[in-house]
């Protein structure tokens, strides 16, 4: 945590030192001032022109450490005729460009992407085979298979999402290029990704309630368990999604893993985990 409070503190005054160093430079007519978009310091220019600007490399925490060498992965920003950044972000379409185009000779992403391509195909297929067997067989029905169909159905979309990330490298097309579509894959892939973590967590919920308060109940709070499972990850993902849009609004989101706000997804993962990992030590002992 005090990593990434530090990241933030050396953004605010990269940003505090770029809008410094053009206060004093204008123009004759529109123009748009100077802007900081996290990544780059884009100076002021005249209405109507458009800037190319080499793309930043990042670290894992999303720290700049240079910019990418690469002459065709440059960041777009544009500024209109009334002397405003267009959308008021910047443009990375062409830093996240699939890495086959900048890379034909290297086949390690491709197998990569095969490999999870696969491993997903057969885990959902075995998904879809145990969520068959939920529904059909009434006989079965309980309230800790009612929590298995909702953890099912939870790692099912996770991995649906998760070959439709990876296939930009395997295809020639990418839905990356597409603002809202690439927002709104990565926003499903992170809310998937923590409800999986809630239902594991409402599984060994279910299982302390069985052996402790409602031994003797044969009915489950399900109400709670559901705003568990599907409600709080909702709220967690639309307050990351409008901290992202007013603070952090770059293309895809890219860099997101850098900024503070990844912690209402991350935070409430390793709170759910410790919780349980702690449960199935207690249940041990």
């Amino acid at each position: 945590m005090a990593q990434v409070q530090d990241i933030m503190i050396v953004m605010e005054e990269q940003e505090v030192e770029c809008l410094q160093r053009y206060q004093n430079l204008t123009f004759e007519g529109a123009f748009c001032e100077a802007a900081w978009d996290s990544f780059l310091c884009w100076p002021p220019i005249a209405a109507g022109e458009t800037l190319l600007r080499p793309c930043p490399l990042l670290d894992t925490m999303g720290t700049i450490i240079g910019e990418n060498p690469h002459p065709e992965m440059l960041a777009v920003r544009s500024c209109d005729e009334n002397g405003l950044w267009v959308g008021n972000i910047t443009n990375f379409t062409r830093c996240v460009t699939n890495i086959q185009e900048l890379y034909p000779n290297s086949w390690t992403p491709t197998i990569i992407a095969l490999i999870v391509v696969i491993g997903s195909t057969l885990s959902i297929i075995t998904l879809c085979l145990s969520l068959f067997i939920f529904f059909y067989f009434r006989s079965l029905k309980c309230s800790r298979l009612q929590v298995h169909r909702n953890l099912s159905i939870a790692l099912l979309l996770n991995l649906i999402l998760l070959i439709v990330s990876s296939s930009p490298i395997l295809t020639d097309s990418s839905y990356k290029h597409t603002e809202w579509l690439c927002k709104s894959v990565l926003t499903l892939q992170m809310y998937s990704s923590l409800a999986s973590i809630n239902w594991m967590f409402v599984e060994g919920l279910l299982l302390h309630s069985r052996v402790t308060v409602h031994i003797f109940k044969k009915d489950a709070p399900f109400k709670l368990y559901y705003c568990i499972g599907w409600g709080f990850p909702a709220i967690c993902i639309g307050l990351w999604c409008l901290l992202m849009t007013y603070h952090h609004n770059t293309h895809c989101w890219a860099g997101y893993g850098g900024q503070q706000y990844i912690w209402l997804i991350t935070g409430p993962m390793i709170a759910a985990l410790l919780v349980q990992d702690r449960g199935v030590c207690v249940y041990h002992l």
